[in-house]
């Protein structure tokens, strides 16, 4: 653990967790705006709108790890106590983020594959670099890791795993499997950017879906299983399912309509 990344002169601690996620905000909102252009799509408001997501968004990860502190049974924490170090829930921040920044699009009359697809390549490194910030910060820590099990690590003595899981001697370090899939997953995003519109979204959704499932097998943190996250990320999977076979169907009526002709 390294939750604090250094100390500035008169005691200012500056956390690794929230260094991490302004990072990540600020890659996203770049590689954002950069795809859209790549793609000829407006780039107008763009930022503006991106950041109003981002922050409802973090009111909707705030409120969703509420909700689990509460569903696991752990000690009332206030609304924005300790935010800077942790306390956010991914997939709330996503679905609420999501669903304002596709209400601003629509109300412009731009929401589309393009704007999509330019999302999916900015959010998915943007998680890899938050979970970096997760393993630094010592918070959605993982399940034991046996011997020969993998290489795990060891969190200091009073710290939340090593007091929640006092029989552990060693833990998977489920953050950074999660970083390195959702980096490898960005990677083949890359791949999947000069396709047809719409197919770098639905690879997201199947990658970042699948990718949920396999790390949440890893997690200590969340109780045991089945878990409202793993719903999530089965309903994100399956329906990127879904639009890569309508992709697919568009993509091959298209090439008939351009071989008739």
């Amino acid at each position: 653990m390294h939750p604090i990344l250094f100390r500035l002169p008169g005691g200012l601690s500056i956390p690794t967790y929230s260094v991490c996620f302004l990072v990540a905000i600020l890659v996203a909102l770049v590689v954002y705006r950069r795809q859209l252009a790549f793609r000829g799509a407006p780039t107008d408001g763009s930022i503006a709108r991106a950041s109003v997501s981002i922050v409802i968004g973090l009111a909707g990860a705030r409120g969703a790890h509420l909700i689990q502190s509460h569903m696991l049974k752990e000690p009332t924490v206030d609304w924005l106590a300790g935010v800077e170090q942790g306390g956010l829930v991914l997939f709330g921040g996503l679905l609420v983020g999501a669903t304002v920044w596709s209400l601003l699009l629509w109300r412009r009359g731009r929401l589309g594959a393009v704007e999509a697809d330019s999302a999916a390549l900015a959010v998915i490194p943007a998680i890899a670099i938050g979970r970096l910030g997760c393993f630094a910060n010592g918070c959605c820590w993982g399940t034991e890791c046996r011997p020969g099990a993998g290489v795990g690590i060891v969190y200091p003595i009073g710290s939340r795993p090593d007091i929640l899981m006092p029989d552990c001697s060693s833990w998977h370090p489920v953050q950074l499997y999660e970083s390195a899939l959702c980096m490898a997953l960005a990677v083949v995003l890359a791949l999947f950017s000069r396709k047809p519109a719409g197919w770098a979204f639905a690879v997201a959704l199947v990658g970042l879906g699948a990718i949920r499932l396999l790390t949440e097998l890893f997690r200590g943190d969340l109780g045991p299983a089945p878990r409202l996250s793993q719903g999530v990320a089965a309903a994100l999977l399956a329906a990127g399912a879904g639009l890569i076979l309508i992709a697919r169907g568009r993509d091959k009526l298209l090439e008939k309509n351009r071989s008739s002709c």
